[in-house]
């Protein structure tokens, strides 16, 4: 149940349309109407709503005027206009471009004196014997581990070697030995 506007009120939004004064449109609109508007009312407003960049709300209306009269093909084509800006965001502002120029970037910056935090106190060092320890027998197990498995590889290439014209026969031998004819081969 739509109330009609009066002949008064819907030429006021018009005029104002016509005057581009948006803002007044969507006032008068909003307000005279007690919230029930009709089909013309809200593409008025839809209207208003477009030109002050508010998509959303312009889709709003258009969608309202549309379901209360389908036949107006412009209100449909607003509609669609009112949902790609929505949709593409066309309202957003993006900044100007901004070409910089070589020797501005290039200068060597100032810096104010006491600008950079005071260099942190250093704490004294502990010496930890168990963290020497540790480190001390890391790296002879490493080493003792590697001297090991360079003459286990060596060994082995020495005594099984690799024979034939393909390479790749390494896979054949079993577990650790194929290892270690891959690592006499590399």
């Amino acid at each position: 149940m739509n109330k009609e506007v009066s002949s008064t009120t819907f030429t006021d939004p018009v005029r104002l349309i016509q005057e581009k004064k948006f803002a007044e449109v969507i006032e008068i609109l909003k307000n005279n109407n007690d919230g029930e508007l009709n089909a013309e009312s809200l593409s008025l407003l839809g209207l208003a709503y477009f030109h002050q960049e508010q998509y959303f709300l312009a889709v709003n209306a258009y969608e309202k005027a549309v379901k209360i009269n389908p036949s107006q093909e412009q209100w449909k084509e607003m509609l669609q206009k009112a949902k790609a800006n929505y949709i593409s965001e066309v309202n957003v502002p993006v900044p100007e471009i901004y070409h910089f120029e070589r020797n501005k970037l290039l200068v060597k910056p100032v810096i104010p004196e006491n600008s950079f935090p005071e260099e942190p106190k250093t704490l004294p060092r502990r010496r930890n014997l168990l963290k020497k320890i540790r480190l001390i027998l890391g790296k002879s197990l490493g080493s003792g581990s590697t001297s090991a498995m360079n003459s286990a590889t060596k060994s082995w290439g020495k005594i099984a070697g690799y024979k034939g014209k393909i390479w790749t026969n390494w896979y054949r031998k079993p577990g650790m030995l194929g290892i270690l004819t891959l690592a006499y081969m590399r």
